[in-house]
């Protein structure tokens, strides 16, 4: 019987977040999701939504985590309480063009 090849690196963690604008500006993620690790191959999945809107679809690689700005923002904490560790995404006016670059329409490749 053939067994199919498998090849290393084509795993993907993604992880799916829903804003609600209505209610909220900004969406934490628990870092333990991924391990407290940022790696290539790590998404978030952010999906935002509003009254008399079409939901907006953004997939951001963890690695913007890596040089934080007014946008992605690092809230890691010190080891005694790293379960309190976040990444942060905060939109707003001046956010849209820097997330636009993540619109899911204009992913071509995980």
């Amino acid at each position: 019987m053939h067994q199919p090849e498998v090849r290393e690196g084509n795993r993907h963690d993604i992880f799916i977040q829903l804003l609600n604008l209505d209610e909220a500006r900004s969406n934490k993620i628990p870092q333990s999701v991924f391990d407290y690790e940022i790696r290539k191959g790590q998404w978030i999945l952010l999906m935002l939504y509003m009254t008399d809107m079409k939901p907006l679809s953004y997939m951001i690689p963890t690695v913007v985590f890596k040089s934080p700005n007014d946008i992605f923002l690092n809230n890691e904490q010190k080891t005694m309480f790293r379960h309190l560790s976040n990444w942060e995404i905060k939109v707003f006016r001046n956010a849209i063009p820097e997330l636009s670059r993540f619109a899911l329409d204009n992913v071509n490749e995980l």
